[in-house]
C-alpha cells in the first residue's frame, strides 16, 4: 500500500514539462521539456539522466510527448505539429525508424506495442486518425472525416476499440475489430 512518501524529485528542467513516462517495468521514467522537445530518462532514484534526446533541424521532429516501449529499449515520439512518429534507441539515442504521418496532434499504442494511432490535422486538408504496425511503420488504416483537430487517442486494452477526442467535446468510439485485417495483433 502506498504511503504517499517522495521517491524522487526532478528540477533540472527551467523551462517546464510537456510530458512524462514510466518504463514498464517502473525502472526508467521519462521527462520531455516544454517548448524544446528535449526528452530526459533518468533510472528511478537516481539524479543524472542515463540519455537525453535532443532532436534538431526541420526534418527530425522535436519530441513533445513519447511513450516509452515495453521492451525497455526503444522510445516512440511524437508530439503536437511533429512531421512523423519516430522510434528511438533508448540506449543510443540514434533514430531508428521515422513513422510517416502528417502533422500530429496526439498518438496511442496498442498495450502490446503492436500498433500506434496518430490523430493528423492541418489546416489545409482533413483531419483524421491513421494507424500504423510499429514494427514496419506501415500505415494499416485511416479513420476520416473530422472536422476539428483530435487532441488524445487511447486503445481499449484488446485494441479492438479507439476513443477519440476531437476539439469540441465529443468523444467518438471507433470500433476497430473489424478493421485492420491482416495485420498481427
Amino acid at each position: 500500500m502506498a504511503d504517499g512518501s517522495t521517491v524522487q524529485e526532478i528540477a533540472q528542467l527551467k523551462r517546464g514539462v510537456r510530458d512524462v513516462s514510466f518504463s514498464a517495468d517502473g525502472s526508467v521514467i521519462g521527462i520531455t521539456e516544454d517548448f524544446s522537445g528535449h526528452a530526459f530518462y533518468y533510472r528511478v532514484g537516481e539524479a543524472t539522466p542515463f540519455q537525453s534526446l535532443k532532436p534538431t533541424g526541420y526534418s527530425t521532429p522535436k519530441l513533445p510527448m513519447h511513450r516509452l516501449l515495453k521492451d525497455g529499449k526503444r522510445v516512440l515520439g511524437f508530439g503536437h505539429m511533429a512531421r512523423s512518429l519516430s522510434i528511438w534507441s533508448l540506449e543510443t539515442g540514434e533514430l531508428l525508424q521515422p513513422i510517416k504521418a502528417r502533422s500530429m496532434y496526439a498518438a496511442a499504442l496498442t498495450a502490446d506495442d503492436t500498433r500506434v494511432a496518430a490523430s493528423t490535422w492541418s489546416r489545409l486538408d482533413y483531419e483524421s486518425i491513421s494507424i500504423h504496425d510499429l514494427e514496419s511503420g506501415k500505415q494499416v488504416d485511416e479513420l476520416a472525416g473530422y472536422e476539428k483537430p483530435v487532441y488524445d487517442l487511447c486503445f481499449s486494452s484488446d485494441a479492438r476499440q479507439l476513443a477519440a477526442a476531437p476539439k469540441g467535446g465529443t468523444i467518438v468510439v471507433w470500433n476497430l475489430s473489424e478493421r485492420c485485417r491482416g495485420v498481427a495483433r
